[in-house]
């Protein structure tokens, strides 16, 4: 049995209410240690007439990889409406309204963490239903994206979030998107800028896990053929190893420097014991897709970014209640595949964290690296 086997069997013992599938994704197989302790959390989901709760994989909470709309380890439990008066008083100063607490207490158990989009809930639910409550920063970003995808969570829900009953947005989205734009402001976000960022950032997500798989070649390339690999982007790298393995790429003029060129375009080493030449093709072409989705979605983010604040700085008003109201988007995954759809060679492509659907480093390549 191996150490990671004997971890996860370890782990099992360890937190005995985790089922094995779970606790294999908690788990960082290259340290045998916990990525994160798993926790018991449910999401109390506040929406234009109810009140929704979900189960959560903690998991999601710490992963720095999610993108910026889409939740993908979420479970529905169940929906509460309301009617427009009890819905104003379900939750104050006072207490909680009786059917939201029975609603509480029989969707979420003792041991559970509740997750609340408003401070003011913590002390008011954990009085009167007993039940450990938190709203911190991670909360308020999973509610930003419960409200980008009210219809598809909660399929129940007819009615819409009002321009007043947004009260959340992404601080991380609000980051992301100052590195490109540094005057960006909350108000100025809306949906599709939420999901053409969650493309890119996509995209250089899964660009990491390529180039990090193909630098596990690193020794070879340099042991045979002098190649240092180390200012290469992962464009820059993939061509290379295309050329390596006697594929008729494009090389641009600037890519690589003369004596470069001359080693990737000599064929005189063999790398056929080293390097799988069908997966290196699959990751060329890829890389190649990829590169140019994320770079036509900028150019995209940018022209909106720009429009967003004309707006905002000419109609104050006007521009917040129209960029404040984020049309309900739909996974970036499917964006993503949409697009690539559309490339020239028609063949699909599935950015999503950099797993399931990019070739792993292990099925990748054969990489025999010193």
């Amino acid at each position: 049995m191996d150490s990671s086997r004997d971890r996860l069997l370890a782990l099992a013992e360890e937190y005995p209410e985790y089922d094995m599938e779970l606790l294999g994704h908690v788990l960082d197989n290259e340290n045998l240690r916990v990525k994160y302790i798993p926790e018991a959390i449910k999401v109390l989901f506040e929406t234009p007439s109810g009140f929704a709760i979900f189960a959560i994989d903690s998991g999601y909470l710490y992963d720095n990889d999610r993108d910026f709309t889409g939740i993908d380890f979420l479970w529905p439990k169940g929906f509460l409406k309301l009617d427009k008066a009890t819905k104003a008083i379900a939750i104050n100063s006072d207490g909680i309204h009786k059917s939201l607490a029975e609603f509480i207490e029989q969707k979420v158990g003792m041991e559970d963490i509740l997750l609340v989009g408003e401070s003011a809930y913590v002390e008011v639910i954990e009085a009167h239903v007993g039940v450990t409550c938190r709203c911190d920063a991670n909360a308020i970003e999973l509610m930003w994206g419960l409200q980008n995808l009210l219809h598809d969570l909660v399929p129940e829900e007819e009615s819409e979030f009002g321009k007043n009953d947004r009260k959340y947005y992404s601080q991380k989205l609000l980051a992301y998107l100052r590195h490109i734009d540094n005057e960006v402001r909350p108000e100025m976000i809306n949906g599709e800028i939420a999901l053409l960022a969650s493309i890119i950032h996509r995209c250089n997500v899964t660009n990491k896990n390529y180039r990090d798989n193909m630098h596990k070649l690193d020794k070879v390339l340099y042991k045979r053929s002098g190649l240092r690999t180390d200012q290469w982007d992962t464009v820059t790298h993939a061509t290379a190893l295309a050329k390596l393995i006697g594929e008729s790429v494009p090389i641009p003029e600037s890519m690589f420097s003369s004596v470069e060129k001359g080693t990737l375009t000599s064929n005189l080493v063999d790398y056929s014991d080293e390097i799988d030449k069908d997966t290196i093709k699959v990751i060329y072409e890829h890389v190649v897709q990829l590169n140019k989705l994320k770079f036509s979605t900028l150019h995209k983010l940018k022209i909106l970014l720009c429009d967003a604040k004309a707006a905002v700085l000419r109609e104050p008003r006007e521009s917040e209640e129209m960029l404040v109201e984020v049309p309900q988007v739909f996974s970036s995954k499917r964006s993503c595949q949409e697009e690539a759809e559309c490339d020239r060679q028609n063949k699909s492509l599935k950015v999503n964290d950099g797993d399931s659907d990019v070739v792993q480093s292990d099925a990748i390549m054969d990489a025999k690296t010193n």
